[in-house]
């Protein structure tokens, strides 16, 4: 046997869910839009940067930034691949958007798939952000041991 709860929304609660709807709906919208022009920026630094790096090693040698093509191809790969894991919590919020207004017409199962999908965005939205934290300290600690590497092996070569 499941366990129920009668829950009741005056109007004021219908009326806030219907604009939760709206403004989530808005929100999500705005982030697909976001992630595709962030999508196409990242396809572009990825196709430029080893187009550079083709070019400049048919020259010869490579000079200025396209001795950098393969490092530029792999930010575009990095931003590409950072914006697709964006794309779920976008997903969920709109999904949620669609479930709020089902239950702001009163339609009773809507309300826990709407709950699920918000659920889901903010539990996507934490563990990024989680993840982004963890990556940022990695990356900082790789940084210091690599400029720490640039100048030991500068120092060397001046004595």
């Amino acid at each position: 046997m499941e366990n129920t709860t009668q829950i009741s929304l005056n109007q004021e609660g219908v009326s806030q869910l219907r604009k939760l709807g709206v403004w989530t709906k808005i929100l999500a919208v705005t982030q697909f839009i976001s992630c595709g022009i962030s999508f196409i920026i990242g396809l572009l630094v990825l196709l430029f940067g080893s187009s550079g790096a083709m070019f400049s090693s048919e020259m010869g040698e490579m000079t200025g930034l396209f001795r950098t093509g393969g490092v530029v191809a792999a930010v575009g790969a990095v931003v590409m691949i950072f914006t697709a894991i964006m794309l779920i919590p976008a997903l969920y919020l709109f999904r949620f958007s669609g479930q709020a207004k089902a239950v702001a017409l009163q339609r009773t199962p809507a309300l826990e798939e709407s709950f699920k999908y918000l659920k889901l965005h903010f539990k996507s939205t934490g563990i990024i952000i989680v993840a982004g934290i963890a990556f940022t300290i990695v990356a900082t600690v790789v940084a210091l041991i690599a400029v720490a590497i640039f100048f030991t092996n500068s120092q060397n070569s001046i004595s």
